[in-house]
């Protein structure tokens, strides 16, 4: 066999020999177009392995000679005067998936990644071992269960095709868990950046049944922080040439939580003053966290100067009455949750007397050149829907014909002609009740809204 093998090398190596040779299979027997044939049942023909480096170092490369380029996986050939031409291309693994942000769940991750154009599907492993990988068909996300908050962790996805699969992609996050609790009127909504970090899903606890209620807190979640808005009662409006009522305390702010069931008071609002009850009543404290909303204080009827009827401090402080030509002064309010109440007007040959509006969480009531104006409230976004809240209500007078207006957020309008009512302020606002009109006969002072509280948080990571 040695001897056989060093003749076919010595007829090869003759520049100017003629004739056919043929290696393997049947002896004696040779395709009449060939001039060298190889023939075997379980061997193929191996081309020279070139990386693109020694390829392109081949000097004066004869015309059709053929390469296997390693760095691409394809079968070359020379052909001048365009070069190295590809005959064939084995096909690649696809590209590796771009990973995209993971959703925080409670106790679970929720992987995610983007699509890889022409795969057949992607696998998923939380270690980096594509044998025992979750065959995921074309799912761009896979949950994973049964992890610990503030946790770390990380996974692996691959995309595959005909062709194999691609190198791993590496996931990882921190597990963020939300806040669990009950109590109140519970709803979600998506932050959209004015309400909100936008994306984000925020949970809601309503409350809006005055008197007191629980909020239990099963788990304080990542952040242990809540969101809060306290608003308590509007206070009465006052009857007869009568005040606004005074807002309820508007607080909002941010706190930690713990385990525990907290105690939630929302205040109702004050009751109006009539011909019967002169003094109206301030509203009722809201409370939540320890923190406390000061009812909003109760307007002062005008009728006459011997009554004692006063104008009260509160959250906002309620409006001054009048009576012919003596003027009630306004009460204060709660620093921080309030303002003043406008005084009374007395008698005056072009309006008559009038009450002067209560204060609002956001300004301080007006008295007018007619019914007194309710000091404005303050807006929240924290339920999802900007909302006003805690405007003082409006005074009450006699002969005008338009009566001094309710504040922003919730304020009841006072009365104006005789004995007509003021307007109660609006439920769960802590708007302060109009005051009535003048005339002593009929009518009373509007009634106080009552307050409200809300507590929000997130329950996907912001």
């Amino acid at each position: 066999m040695r001897y056989f093998l060093f003749y076919i090398v010595t007829l090869l190596s003759i520049p100017c020999l003629e004739g056919q040779v043929k290696i393997g299979g049947q002896s004696g027997t040779i395709d009449s177009s060939a001039v060298l044939e190889l023939e075997s049942s379980n061997r193929g023909f191996l081309p020279p392995r070139l990386s693109q480096a020694q390829i392109s170092g081949i000097v004066s490369p004869a015309t059709g000679l053929i390469v296997f380029n390693t760095g691409t996986n394809c079968l070359q050939t020379y052909i001048p005067p365009g070069g190295w031409q590809n005959i064939f291309c084995g096909c690649n693994p696809p590209a590796a998936p771009i990973a995209k942000t993971s959703l925080n769940l409670s106790g679970a991750i929720t992987w995610r990644w983007d699509s890889v154009p022409g795969v057949l599907g992607y696998k998923w492993n939380s270690s980096n071992t594509y044998s025992t990988a979750i065959d995921l068909g074309d799912s761009l996300q896979y949950t994973q269960t049964g992890l610990s908050c503030d946790s770390a962790y990380s996974s692996y996805v691959w995309a595959y095709d005909a062709c194999g699969a691609s190198s791993p992609t590496l996931l990882s996050d921190t597990l963020w868990c939300p806040i669990a609790a009950t109590g109140g009127q519970v709803f979600d909504y998506v932050g959209n950046g004015s309400n909100g970090n936008a994306g984000v899903t925020y949970r809601v606890h309503r409350f809006t049944q005055t008197g007191t209620s629980s909020f239990t807190v099963n788990s304080t979640g990542s952040s242990n922080q809540v969101d809060y808005l306290i608003v308590a009662g509007g206070g009465g409006g006052g009857f007869d040439f009568a005040g606004g009522g005074g807002a309820g305390g508007f607080l909002t702010g941010s706190l930690n939580i713990s385990l525990q069931t907290y105690t939630i008071a929302v205040g109702a609002g004050g009751a109006p003053a009539s011909q019967f009850t002169f003094q109206a009543q301030s509203g009722q404290n809201s409370s939540a966290f320890g923190q406390t909303a000061i009812g909003g204080g109760a307007a002062r009827s005008g009728s006459m100067p011997g009554c004692n009827s006063v104008a009260l401090t509160g959250g906002s402080g309620g409006g001054g009455g009048a009576w012919m030509s003596c003027a009630f002064p306004g009460a204060a309010g709660t620093p921080g949750q309030g303002h003043a109440g406008a005084n009374g007007a007395g008698l005056d040959p072009n309006t008559g007397s009038r009450g002067g509006g209560g204060g609002g969480a956001g300004g301080a009531g007006v008295l007018g050149n007619l019914g007194g104006h309710g000091g404005p409230g303050l807006s929240s976004a924290i339920t999802g829907s900007t909302l006003w809240y805690a405007g003082g209500g409006g005074g009450g007078t006699m002969n005008s014909s338009i009566p001094g207006s309710g504040g922003q957020g919730g304020g009841g309008n006072g009365a104006s002609g005789i004995n007509n009512s003021g307007i109660s302020g609006q439920a769960n606002t802590g708007g302060g009740g109009g005051g009535s009109s003048g005339g002593g006969q009929g009518g009373t002072g509007g009634a106080g809204g009552s307050g409200i509280v809300v507590i929000r948080y997130p329950i996907t990571s912001p």
